[in-house]
């Protein structure tokens, strides 16, 4: 054989292997694409199912991890029905694979970290967390570790990290509210009201903020502004009775107004589902209060006895 012929059918050859090298990679890339949308159902069925059947679901977990147990979400969602279940071993076991197979921003970080914290183990909780901003500086991993800080009294440590997850996600309610507790606690009440100012602009208008708010503002000695904040959450819902009772306090306390400290008093115990003796005793005060008031304003100033 000729050495041009040889080099011929050797050129031949290796486009011949190429072609099945090509046709491979396409098969591969097709069963790649056929297993991930069967494990998307899969997962889809099995967070269906959880609520009312979770051990089906989580046989369904287990299933997934077989086929493919590069897919944390198995892990990560089994983790978070035994949970639920109170299983902490396996909730932990689970959480910990969804960890090591790198879950996107470390979701199975921050449920470690809460498993662990509800069993009385922040500091381990924080150690999790810690490890997993290794992994990308995310500003829920942030928010869930400054939130842990602050749990555990590292108040410093816990604000510089909501003021890095702040400058990730500016306008997230979360940040600010727990910012405006910190603060609160740490008697900063002038940053503390500001805080919640910006928690109550970002969306969340709930009972706890409001009231928090209300009382940043008290000790600010900014008792027209507090009663604003919680005439605010009343006209939201008049259904709920605590604003009714701090309303009541700020009148009487502050403002010696004992008809209006009357009124919202008796609007929280009307309004509440349970007894409250120290309202009823502090209402029967003002009123007595807000009578004898009225009777001075009625008779005017008491006049001097005959010599």
């Amino acid at each position: 054989m000729s050495l041009k012929r040889f080099i011929v059918m050797i050129a031949a050859m290796a486009a011949l292997a190429g072609c099945a090298s090509m046709r491979d990679t396409a098969e591969d890339h097709e069963r790649a694409r056929r297993l991930a949308a069967q494990i998307d159902e899969l997962l889809a069925s099995a967070y269906t199912v959880a609520k009312d059947d979770p051990e089906s679901a989580l046989g369904m977990y287990r299933h997934i991890a077989a086929l493919d147990p590069s897919r944390w979400e198995a892990n990560f969602n089994a983790g978070l029905v035994y949970m639920k279940r109170g299983d902490r071993e396996k909730a932990e076991k689970e959480l910990y694979e969804a960890h090591e197979r790198k879950s996107p921003a470390d979701k199975a970080a921050s449920a470690l970290g809460l498993l662990y914290h509800s069993a009385g183990k922040t500091g381990k909780a924080i150690n999790v967390l810690e490890s997993a901003l290794s992994n990308g500086r995310t500003a829920p991993a942030l928010i869930n570790l400054a939130y842990l800080k602050q749990s555990a009294g590292k108040t410093d440590e816990a604000a510089k990290l909501y003021m890095e997850a702040e400058a990730l996600d500016p306008v997230n309610p979360i940040i600010h509210y727990n910012l405006g507790l910190l603060f609160y606690k740490t008697g900063q009440y002038e940053k503390s009201a500001s805080r919640f100012e910006k928690t109550i602009a970002a969306g969340k208008k709930d009972e706890a903020t409001i009231e928090a708010h209300a009382q940043s503002l008290i000790k600010l000695r900014k008792y027209e502004e507090a009663l604003a904040a919680l005439k605010q959450l009343n006209q939201l819902d008049p259904a709920v009775a605590a604003p009714y009772k701090n309303m009541g306090i700020i009148y009487e306390v502050f403002f010696g107004d004992y008809a209006n400290a009357e009124k919202n008093y008796t609007g929280f115990l009307n309004k509440s589902k349970d007894k409250h003796p120290d309202v009823e005793a502090w209402t029967e005060v003002v009123k007595a209060k807000a009578g004898h008031a009225t009777s001075d304003a009625a008779g005017g100033a008491p006049g001097k006895g005959a010599q």
